[in-house]
């Protein structure tokens, strides 16, 4: 029996009474259900508005604890959730009190699974009585492969450029490959993959360098044991020529009995050596010198020049190696020697 009495006086006592009531709820029903829906929402909206209010937000790492079988598909690094507590003492946690993980130990055959995500507390978290966390997501599907172990090539990486007139001639690492294990799947197609090293600055290096460094596994979803690797870099100085001109010829030990009709003409000297001593180098004095000390008659003679050059520098074949020199003989070289 009905015994509000509005609802009674509308609907009637009888069947059309009843039909007029169905008529009426029926009206217009879909706008009814929509705002419900909008009703239902505003309420959940307005939950979780005071959640977040009433309480601290977290973002931690996602830890994947796997065994026979791994992970083989991306999915979210990170988990965030909210922490409710009625106490102050919510001000006191940080990221370092939660551990958020999964665990696929218990799996033993490939495929897609879902797996609730766990939470771990610290001492400090569990203090706090009660405490209320809501995860977002609670669950995460991962696809699972069977593990499998394998070797990607390393190559190594350096930057900047060596001192001015040096080269890099050779760059080895060692081991030449990383060993990983990972997803079947994955590990299988390892030759399409490269492990690089950390880059290594060569910049302004005049010496080869031997240096370890870290290596970079290419696949957050494979596993090294060791990543570290050496990296040898030799590093050369760089040989070239250069071509001197105009140089000087000095003529020394000449016979006071003669005299030079004509000083020679300079020289031009092309020299092989490391860049940078070349680039440097300065002609000193007395650079190219004839020992005259062997003439004693007037006459032309061919001399042998003397050229003293550094020993870290090579002539080039092509420099001349003889100077045409004519000589007199020293008209006041008895009146000298009478003054004397």
């Amino acid at each position: 029996m009905i015994r509000n009495k509005s609802i009674r006086k509308l609907i009637g006592p009888n069947k059309a009474g009843k039909e007029k009531f169905i008529t009426i709820i029926t009206h217009n029903w879909k706008k009814k259900i929509i705002c419900f829906a909008l009703s239902l929402l505003l309420f959940i909206y307005n939950m979780n508005k005071e959640w977040t209010l009433n309480g601290k937000s977290f973002k931690v790492p996602l830890t994947i604890k796997t065994g026979e079988l791994v992970v083989s598909a991306p999915y979210t690094p990170t988990v965030s959730f909210t922490v409710h507590d009625s106490t102050e003492d919510l001000k006191k946690l940080s990221e370092a009190d939660f551990n958020a993980y999964i665990d696929t130990t218990y799996i033993t055959a490939e495929g897609d699974y879902s797996f609730p995500i766990l939470l771990e507390l610290s001492e400090n978290a569990l203090s706090l009585d009660p405490l209320e966390i809501k995860v977002t997501p609670e669950s995460l599907r991962l696809s699972l492969e069977q593990r499998i172990d394998g070797f990607i090539n390393i190559e190594p990486l350096f930057g900047g450029k060596p001192a001015f007139g040096y080269e890099v001639t050779s760059v080895s690492v060692e081991p030449s490959q990383l060993e990983v294990s990972g997803p079947k799947s994955l590990v299988k197609n390892a030759g399409n993959l490269v492990a690089q090293t950390k880059p290594l600055s060569i910049d302004g290096m005049k010496t080869s360098v031997e240096q370890k460094v870290n290596v970079q596994v290419p696949n957050a979803h494979l596993d090294a044991q060791s990543t570290e690797a050496t990296i040898f870099i030799k590093i050369s100085p760089i040989r070239t020529t250069k071509t001197f001109e105009k140089i000087p010829v000095k003529l020394i030990n000449v016979s006071p009995e003669l005299e030079i009709v004509r000083q020679p003409e300079p020289v031009t000297l092309t020299f092989e050596g490391n860049q940078a001593d070349l680039e440097d180098y300065k002609i000193p004095n007395n650079f190219v010198t004839v020992d005259c000390s062997a003439i004693h008659v007037a006459g032309a003679y061919n001399m042998k020049l003397t050229v003293n050059s550094p020993k870290y520098f090579s002539e080039s074949s092509s420099n001349p190696k003889t100077i045409s020199v004519v000589f007199n003989e020293n008209q006041n070289a008895d009146e000298n020697i009478r003054e004397n």
